[in-house]
């Protein structure tokens, strides 16, 4: 798909796969995402216009309720350097990410793709993303996505990566696993600013980047904090793990009735639901819902 971006614009896809294309290989599927800059406003001039200002990163979300993922909030994002984009998700790490966000995969996999204008040409500019998956070194083209292309994948043997377990072509692997950083994600190597010239740090993590308008970029995006409801503040990625796991906001079910209530209320609502009474269905008597397991075990065996 080819689209035209402004700085500070974004774009959103939807990418459904279906399972039975991964059901029974699960563990040697995965998903490639590739985002380009097209200079010159021609795709056949791909890579070749180096003036172009367009610079672009990627989300994903595979949660119905975050359809239009940002920095903000994602369960994936690609590397958030200058100039091209590139993601690679292996399906066991997306099923695994979906069972903790109590889901699973079933007859089919939805990613959600937020691709957002990080800088761009006054006029704007021209971004290309192309999406593909594969197995054993073969492309399928049985996903489905709105307006989204489908490659080629590497061809050749594959063979792990001892870092991130990803399937990569054999003779491949030995530069792959200098620049692995070990989460599956494609990192590209990280030169010095100019020939010979000096690597610059983030002041925040002091993660090593190739030049001073990168570092910026990342502190300005990678680095941005957010507030959840509570009143805490915290970046994205440690923010999703907190609003599912100690954020005391978080949606929960009372175990009595199933309606949805904040953990902070969770004692104080079940301690009045589980003393409200439910009609036995085996002798008719008024039970009090927090009973109801004993009276079952006393009474009816």
């Amino acid at each position: 798909k080819i689209f035209d971006l402004k700085k500070g614009e974004n774009q959103y896809y939807s990418v459904v796969i279906e399972s039975s294309l991964f059901k029974s290989e699960l563990e040697v599927m995965e998903v490639t995402m590739d985002l380009k800059t097209i200079p010159n406003s021609s795709a056949s001039a791909l890579y070749k216009g180096a003036t172009d200002k367009g610079d672009a990163d990627m989300y994903v979300s595979i949660d119905d309720s975050n359809k239009k993922p940002s920095y903000r909030t994602y369960d994936y994002k690609s590397d958030q350097t200058i100039g091209n984009a590139s993601l690679i998700l292996p399906l066991p790490q997306i099923e695994n990410n979906l069972i903790y966000n109590n889901n699973t995969i079933k007859d089919k996999l939805t990613l959600y793709v937020g691709i957002n204008a990080y800088n761009a040409n006054e006029d704007g500019s021209k971004f290309q993303l192309s999406i593909k998956l594969s197995k054993q070194g073969q492309s399928l083209n049985a996903a489905n996505s709105n307006s989204t292309n489908l490659g080629n994948t590497i061809d050749g043997d594959l063979v792990a990566c001892s870092k991130c377990g990803r399937l990569i072509s054999n003779q491949s692997k030995f530069m792959h696993e200098m620049r692995c950083n070990g989460t599956g994600l494609k990192v590209e190597a990280i030169k010095g600013a100019g020939e010979g010239g000096a690597k610059v740090k983030c002041k925040v993590c002091e993660k090593e980047l190739k030049n001073e308008e990168e570092r910026l970029k990342h502190e300005e995006i990678g680095h941005v904090k957010l507030r959840c409801e509570c009143g805490r503040e915290m970046e994205a990625p440690e923010m999703k793990v907190h609003k599912k796991e100690d954020c005391e906001m978080r949606r929960v079910r009372c175990i009595y009735c199933e309606m949805e209530v904040t953990w902070k209320n969770k004692g104080e609502h079940q301690g009045l639901c589980g003393n409200k009474t439910v009609v036995c269905r085996h002798c008719g008597k008024n039970v009090k819902r927090n009973a109801v397991k004993k009276h079952l075990v006393e009474v009816h065996g």
